[in-house]
């Protein structure tokens, strides 16, 4: 498990959730799973003392990472999905 924090001095969450993603994909390079874990940060204090994380750093979220067992039900769980044609409309415009 990744505890990500940020600087308290900071606000730019945007950027976080781009890492968090970043380290989801390196996951799957290295062949490893990954699940973003926000219900990690539920209990700040006892992440603060085990990881020993300083009071001027936010808990933002946490990733675990590893191999997932091929039983678990979770892997195997698999929404219909519609094509993408039908849930995405792209207005450009060409510059030329």
């Amino acid at each position: 498990m990744a505890a990500i924090c940020m600087d308290r001095g900071l606000s730019s969450f945007h950027d976080i959730g781009l890492l968090v993603q970043t380290i989801c994909v390196a996951a799957q390079g290295y062949g490893l799973d990954s699940i973003i874990a926000t219900a990690f940060v539920n209990q700040p204090d006892i992440l603060r003392k085990e990881l020993e994380i300083p009071e001027n750093l936010h808990i933002v979220t946490g990733v675990g990472l590893g191999h997932a067992h091929p039983k678990n039900t979770i892997i195997s769980c698999r929404s219909p999905r519609r094509p993408v044609e039908e849930v995405v409309m792209y207005k450009g415009y060409l510059f030329r």
